[in-house]
């Protein structure tokens, strides 16, 4: 997409735009247009890159049967990546997911919601990618049938902390891509 200059030159004080929601509701691949179109850094998801590795290595692993402490190491990468791109700055920075995602994993998967990774950022807005496109499969998916559940706890996990967050609900990823940069217009978001 190419960069909206009207829009940049309009945007306030938010610095943060983090991209959440359950799993194939296009979060990556918004999150690099959006960051392309504002000509800000991108934080990518350190989950997708170190499951993607363990599927290299042991190529049968079962997702279904992830282990807590890879689901750590992914936290801790997480976590590190976000603060290495600014999440808790007054930089600028687009943030393919972040601690709400990881709590909401922990709760679902390892019966224990882990609040350690639920800072937040001093000025972000929550892009929250709800469940009305079709899903895609691939390897680290596992809960396509379970997505209106999940988007149902990131919701209540959202309101429940009080995080400002718009929903996107498009079918289509230029609907919802539209959605997100109409959003930030209306935010005065550069």
């Amino acid at each position: 997409m190419e960069r909206s200059t009207d829009v940049n030159d309009e945007i306030g004080p938010l610095m943060q735009l983090i991209f959440t929601g359950t799993e194939s509701t296009f979060k990556t691949a918004l999150s690099m247009a959006v960051a392309t179109a504002l000509d800000w850094p991108l934080s990518s998801e350190f989950a997708r890159e170190y499951i993607a590795k363990l599927l290299l290595e042991q190529p049968h692993l079962d997702m279904h049967h992830f282990t807590k402490e890879d689901f750590l190491a992914c936290a801790k990468g997480q976590i590190e990546r976000q603060e290495q791109m600014g999440y808790y700055s007054d930089d600028h920075g687009v943030f393919d997911t972040d601690g709400v995602t990881l709590s909401i994993w922990g709760a679902d998967k390892f019966d224990g919601a882990e609040n350690q990774w639920l800072t937040p950022p001093k000025n972000g807005l929550y892009l929250l990618c709800a469940p009305t496109n079709a899903a895609s499969e691939d390897p680290q998916r596992i809960d396509i049938d379970r997505r209106e559940y999940l988007h149902g706890q990131y919701i209540q996990w959202l309101e429940k902390l009080g995080r400002d967050y718009v929903l996107l609900t498009s079918e289509s990823f230029e609907g919802r891509l539209k959605e997100a940069m109409h959003h930030l217009a209306e935010r005065r978001i550069r």
